[in-house]
């Protein structure tokens, strides 16, 4: 990731610097814009692992879950963090031209992956500010994982976890 300084860029900014920019998403955090790199394929192999285990769950527990190339602009961020769940009956609540817009929609849980290019272990570069912003922008639960860490630094989290909410990750960090 490179930060940049800027003052705070429109959603239309950010997503025109991605189409401007194939291959790379920005996010606007803590007064900067970050660009986000692409994804390594092992980087990918766990991100889909758990977006198929967070779908399930969401799916059995009354969340509707979005991937990481889903915008979210809430508490003067803009990020897509790697999972989103939102409880359904909030999003399904919305019209269908809100559904299609990014617009002041509060996820109740977002998951943070960290990849190697964000450095290992207690570095984690962006990840971790990113994390607490959005914790301190409501969001309910913050979790990061980070297949670099090694023991209990495996697993940051904020917040309160939903019940039922799946405590076991080992089969996405070791994906």
């Amino acid at each position: 990731m490179i930060a940049l300084r800027h003052s705070p860029p429109s959603v239309e900014e950010l997503m025109q610097w991605s189409d401007d920019n194939p291959g790379y998403r920005f996010e606007y955090v803590n007064g900067e814009v970050t660009i986000v790199s692409p994804m390594t394929p092992a980087s990918g192999r766990r991100t889909s692992a758990l977006n198929a285990k967070l779908w399930m769950w969401a799916q059995a527990n009354g969340y509707v879950s979005f991937g990481s190339s889903t915008l979210f602009q809430f508490g003067g961020l803009t990020v897509s963090p790697d999972e989103v769940l939102v409880r359904a009956e909030i999003f399904d609540a919305l019209t269908p031209e809100e559904q299609d817009q990014i617009g002041d929609l509060i996820p109740e849980i977002a998951v943070e992956i960290v990849s190697k290019s964000q450095g290992q272990g207690k570095e984690r570069r962006g990840v971790l500010p990113k994390c607490k912003a959005m914790h301190e922008a409501r969001v309910g639960y913050v979790l990061i994982l980070d297949p670099y860490a090694v023991g209990d630094e495996r697993v940051t989290e904020w917040g309160v976890a939903p019940p039922n909410f799946p405590t076991d990750w080992d089969n996405v960090l070791n994906a």
